[in-house]
């Protein structure tokens, strides 16, 4: 017989908004709704330990970790008041390295590529691109003038996908990703290739999937599966609707984990049909 052994922390210890897990060594990076950036060591997944808190501005919302040359940094979306970044370099003595508020409303998320930085925001037209020097100061380039809160940002490969609320799905193209402090001086450029318009509920969230596919969730629709191989010409191939709002999804293979507010964690396998049986949106 197959036993699933869990580890819950309590809400004493822990209030999640986002995590993310790396390693080298193990590491929990959590944005907490109230401690702001907490880092606990799961080296031993079923006795964690914390390292560190570190007070953040706003509440923090997302995280993203990622590296420049030797340094391990953590971007944090916080609501109401920007974005954060932070060195967890040394995971026990994490310290703010870099903040902007100006021009946002309540940041949702956050996605970096290399030096660049993509903060979704509550502000209309609230998708803002930045970089970030050696030195750790963030080259604040634009805000994406499209209407519409930005709730949502996800990145494959040249693609960025952004949810805008009652303004449907983006798809962009991104050229000039800086990746060196040099290339911080060209300006990325994001070209919109398509806004999708099924609903304008209120899209939560993107997530990009394996062969070209994209999942869209939103608060009536539940959860729509693009075929994005054009991504100029998406294709509507399926979609399911979720028991309550489709609030966040993860990918595991070819299963797609959707939180799904009161309805609690609903998973389900994609089956997608040939490219020839879609329907264009």
């Amino acid at each position: 017989m197959t036993g699933v052994q869990t580890c819950a922390l309590p809400i004493s210890d822990l209030q999640p908004l986002h995590f993310q897990v790396v390693d080298k060594p193990p590491m929990l990076v959590v944005a907490d709704r109230f401690r702001g950036l907490v880092i606990w060591d799961v080296a031993s997944p079923d006795q964690p330990t914390s390292l560190s808190e570190l007070r953040l501005p706003g509440i923090a919302t997302h995280v993203d970790v990622f590296t420049i040359k030797e340094q391990r940094l953590a971007a944090v979306a916080c609501g109401g008041e920007g974005l954060t970044v932070c060195d967890i370099t040394d995971p026990r003595a994490p310290r703010i390295v870099a903040h902007v508020s100006r021009g946002t409303d309540y940041s949702r998320r956050v996605k970096t590529m290399g030096r660049l930085i993509l903060l979704a925001d509550n502000f209309d037209g609230g998708l803002k691109v930045f970089g970030l020097r050696d030195s750790l100061e963030l080259v604040p380039y634009y805000q994406v003038r499209i209407p519409g809160f930005c709730e949502a940002a996800a990145v494959k490969e040249d693609l960025v996908f952004c949810a805008y609320r009652t303004y449907g799905t983006a798809i962009f193209r991104l050229k000039n990703v800086p990746t060196s402090e040099r290339d911080l001086e060209t300006t990325p450029t994001l070209e919109l290739l398509r806004q999708l318009y099924r609903t304008k509920d209120y899209v939560r969230d993107v997530v990009p999937l394996e062969n070209d596919f994209l999942a869209v969730l939103n608060s009536e629709g539940g959860v729509d599966l693009y075929d994005v191989r054009d991504p100029q010409a998406p294709l509507l191939v399926s979609d399911f609707l979720t028991p309550d709002v489709a609030m966040s999804a993860a990918v595991l293979h070819n299963w797609v984990c959707v939180a799904a507010w009161d309805a609690g964690l609903l998973v389900t396998r994609l089956e997608v049909q040939p490219k020839s049986a879609a329907v264009p949106e």
